[in-house]
């Protein structure tokens, strides 16, 4: 019978080193490659013009966006709101019953309204590094303030393949950011 107790420590020794090269390799993933996702929050804002036609009303005929201190005309389109935010930024989905009903779904939006702090640089996404002031300064589809930069995004694709309600969704749109643009702080 041969002695083979060298054997036995070598491949014990390789195991504790293969388990520590492992948790060291795990920890490195999860701490400088592995990026949790961003977690958004949402709640649906109904916006409703007020019942007393009241001409005194300074916000008729317009969509508050209350929390933000701003609004926009909108003469008799009551938009729905529905609100979120992420890492960087605020923002409101807009939509109409009109839109739901042509798009056929609730999730159906005319666009989203962003709101980002104007100086205060991005932590992430391909304007990482980036203050929204230097990421925004081409876009067409943006109001600025002394704090903040608005913007307003389309939808990224068509909500149908039915071509009359593809022309609903593009004229609100068109109408929306007609809308969006004369944005003001109160």
């Amino acid at each position: 019978m041969t002695n083979q107790k060298g054997f036995a420590h070598a491949f014990l020794i390789i195991g504790l080193l293969v388990a520590l090269v492992g948790a060291l390799g795990f920890v490195f993933w999860q701490n400088f490659i592995y990026k949790e996702p961003v977690i958004t929050k949402t709640e649906t804002v109904v916006v409703t013009k007020p019942s007393d036609e009241n001409e005194s009303d300074t916000n008729k005929n317009f969509t508050v966006l209350t929390d933000w201190n701003a609004r926009f005309p909108s003469g008799s389109y009551n938009y729905e709101l529905k609100k979120g935010s992420d890492s960087v930024s605020e923002y409101y989905h807009v939509t109409t019953e009109e839109i739901k009903k042509a798009c056929g779904g609730n999730e159906a939006i005319i666009g989203s309204i962003i709101r980002y702090e104007a100086d205060t640089k991005m932590s992430e996404g391909m304007y990482e590094g980036m203050t929204p002031r230097e990421a925004f300064a081409d876009a067409t589809s943006k109001v600025v303030t002394s704090k903040y930069i608005y913007i307003f995004a389309g939808p990224q694709s068509a909500c149908s393949e039915d071509d009359q309600a593809n022309k609903v969704l593009t004229d609100n749109i068109a109408l929306l950011n007609t809308q969006f643009k004369k944005l003001e702080e109160f």
